[in-house]
């Protein structure tokens, strides 16, 4: 139990810290909570520099706000990041969460990104991996963005990171499946293509952003939106004379191949 200039010492950012009074309709704005709203600037309450200690998911948190509604940091918090821009002791999962909010909410997301980029807080965001900043559209699909800012990576190596910064299982698949699609560069891969989508639960809308923002080529990537894998054991059985076994499933895949072949 405390009383309200107490407790707004404890919250982060100024537009964070303001109160409602119920009983006269009024909001209570004890720290310019209010003119910094109306003119878009991110401030801390008190030190930018202790509020920034006490939590330094904070830091994540000023960006992902200033994105939000387009706006500007004040010059201390500006210079508090610059000074230090560590996130040591914030778990994966909090990092993973606060990135994640960023893309969904803001309103710009090339000004958003931009604001991780000009603080340098990449190496903590996607540690030990290569980072895109090139070619950002205004998407608010995290696994779009994600893959378009990881593309530049390994994409099995990129599957363990993601996993140790705690992206969810269904997260890292897809992903993963989108950095791996820019290999797909021949007819030959269409079938292991297809069941990677089929497993990674990629939509093909998802496919064609990706494959617009990273330029590939179209002759290939809207065939292979259109199709679908169909062949069955029956068929094979019928056309080619295999019988069941380890040979059926490369008649399968050849079988396959064929039809993509038919359709570019």
């Amino acid at each position: 139990f405390t009383t309200i200039d107490q407790d707004v010492k404890r919250r982060d950012l100024t537009i964070n810290a303001l109160f409602y009074d119920i009983d006269t309709g009024e909001v209570v704005d004890l720290v310019g909570g209010v003119d910094d709203l109306k003119n878009s600037i991110v401030r801390t309450v008190g030190s930018a520099k202790e509020r920034f200690e006490e939590d330094r998911l904070r830091i994540l948190r000023a960006i992902r706000f200033a994105g939000r509604f387009g706006s500007g940091l004040d010059p201390a918090v500006d210079a508090a990041l610059k000074k230090d821009n560590s996130l040591e002791g914030i778990s994966p999962e909090r990092i993973r969460d606060e990135f994640l909010k960023g893309i969904k909410t803001a309103k710009s997301l090339k000004h958003f990104l931009s604001l991780i980029n000009q603080y340098n807080l990449w190496g903590n965001i996607f540690p030990g991996l290569t980072i895109n900043t090139s070619d950002v559209a205004n998407d608010k699909d995290p696994i779009v963005t994600i893959a378009n800012l990881l593309k530049n990576n390994e994409p099995n190596n990129l599957s363990k990171v993601l996993n140790t910064l705690k992206y969810s299982a269904t997260e890292n698949k897809a992903i993963t499946f989108l950095v791996a699609l820019q290999q797909f560069d021949t007819p030959d891969k269409i079938y292991i293509f297809k069941k990677l989508q089929n497993k990674s639960g990629i939509s093909d809308e998802q496919i064609l952003k990706f494959g617009m923002l990273v330029k590939l080529p179209i002759r290939m990537i809207k065939p292979f939106i259109d199709f679908k894998l169909s062949v069955s054991g029956k068929q094979a059985q019928e056309e080619l004379g295999v019988k069941p076994g380890p040979e059926m499933g490369k008649a399968i895949e050849k079988m396959e191949i064929n039809k993509f072949k038919d359709l570019l």
